[in-house]
């Protein structure tokens, strides 16, 4: 009988302790809609710019939003979304801009599109380790990730036959599936409601544990008419009603009360009027050859452009009669009015801003100037657009969005300013995955006990 009592209150007192987070993870679902170029001022300050976003706004009433999240070097989609997924930067992920580094364009302005180029354990193989079910529309670096649904990003010809590439990288026979319910779509210009009407699909169809979602257009418009446009604020207010729909197909499918919300971005925005291309003072310099097209027959020293990042590598590391010409001639221009270049990072200072472990030389764009990757012509031109970002994370104007609502998250959570690392940590705290080594933290003040 003593047992019986002893048994019982034990048994109690473990039912009492049980945490929410505890539970099975099959009976969770993370859904994570990434608005590309979202600035927090557009959520924190909707009513003063005069923007209806209904859905963004009760999802922060119900929930948690940040004041700002600080991102990675350099402030770019593939990077953020890839530091988003592993909770690392990218001197561990390896995914240190959007293009590959290529001095010969081999591969024709190629992008970082492949999930094996990751180097860092992702959300997604930690939730395949459990039996969970993934699912993306879009998210970047993930063509040949282990997702059992996969829409991954990827662009080519932009051409009708592309469609035919999409179903050769896509989950077996899951773009027809897609087409049956929602009609034909062009694959080489996705639209926004394209991915989210992916989304639904996997939604409804699969109910993913974990869903991955990248939508777009508000990046583009920023891009094309500069920050806090009227075209920007309409672009958001169509992406709101876009993850409306996407929370009512949880609730068509009964799975809304165990969902989790999150609505991310990559970056924040500047306002750009000139650019620069310091591959022109390479070239003059004697780093870079070209033939009489232009195109490049040899370098010494190369580059990669992120917007207001410019990242240059050796051909031989340890060149180093070459690094002290770098250093020379991009540091004698820093500060200088007309040479559009604000700051010079050396190898050691860029290791610590966490950005490409490859680079020996980093510059940072001054206010008003991005970067361009020209080997002839002006060095100075016009801008081709009016917004920009790549700059460092710690700039206020490059700060990223954070909202969280659902199951497991506190309704009134204060945070003030996040890092975009701490994401990855949170999902995985919320699904019970293993990811280890990760340089975030959990978000443990957003978590219901």
């Amino acid at each position: 009988m003593i047992f019986r009592i002893v048994f019982l209150l034990a048994v109690l007192h473990i039912s009492s302790n049980t945490s929410l987070l505890a539970g099975p993870q099959k009976s969770r679902h993370v859904i994570v809609i990434s608005v590309d170029g979202m600035m927090p001022s557009y959520y924190l300050e909707a009513k003063k710019n005069g923007t209806r976003i209904p859905t963004i706004k009760s999802l922060m009433e119900r929930g948690c939003f940040a004041d700002a999240v600080e991102g990675v070097c350099p402030t770019v989609t593939y990077p953020s979304h890839t530091t988003m997924v592993t909770g690392v930067r990218p001197r561990r992920h390896r995914i240190v801009s959007n293009n590959v580094f290529d001095p010969y364009n081999k591969t024709y302005n190629g992008w970082y599109w492949y999930a094996e180029d990751i180097k860092a354990k992702t959300l997604w193989t930690a939730a395949r380790e459990k039996h969970l079910v993934t699912g993306n529309s879009y998210w970047p670096v993930t063509v040949g990730a282990e997702i059992d649904y996969n829409f991954p990003e990827f662009w080519r010809a932009k051409v009708e036959d592309d469609i035919k590439l999409l179903r050769a990288i896509s989950t077996r026979g899951l773009v027809q599936s897609v087409e049956d319910v929602y009609g034909k779509f062009d694959p080489a210009v996705p639209t926004d409601e394209n991915k989210t009407q992916v989304a639904r699909f996997l939604i409804e169809r699969y109910r993913p544990h974990l869903l991955l979602v990248h939508l777009t257009n508000l990046d583009h418009v920023e891009h094309a008419t500069g920050p806090f446009s009227p075209e920007s604020f309409h672009a958001l207010e169509e992406m709101d009603t876009l993850i409306d729909t996407m929370i009512l197909s949880t609730r068509t499918v009964g799975i809304y009360d165990q969902a989790t919300f999150f609505v991310v971005s990559d970056h924040g925005f500047a306002r750009t009027e000139r650019q620069v291309r310091p591959g022109i003072l390479m070239k003059n310099a004697g780093l870079i050859k070209t033939d009489s097209t232009g195109k490049v027959t040899d370098w010494k020293a190369s580059f990669m452009v992120a917007g207001g990042i410019f990242m240059i590598r050796l051909r031989t590391p340890a060149d180093g009669e070459t690094r002290a010409q770098l250093q020379k001639l991009f540091e004698n221009l820093a500060g200088q009015p007309e040479s559009g270049i604000g700051n010079v990072f050396q190898q050691n200072q860029i290791l610590d801003l966490g950005a490409d472990p490859e680079a020996v030389c980093l510059l940072e764009a001054a206010p008003g100037f991005s970067f361009g990757n020209a080997l002839e012509g002006e060095y100075l031109v016009k801008s081709p657009s009016l917004g920009t970002h790549g700059y460092l994370p710690s700039k206020p104007d490059q700060k990223a969005s954070f909202i969280a609502a659902g199951q497991f998250i506190k309704k009134g959570a204060n945070l003030k300013e996040i890092k975009m690392v701490d994401i990855a940590p949170t999902i995985s705290r919320i699904l019970n995955l293993d990811l280890p080594d990760v340089e975030g933290r959990v978000l443990t003040e957003v978590l219901l006990p």
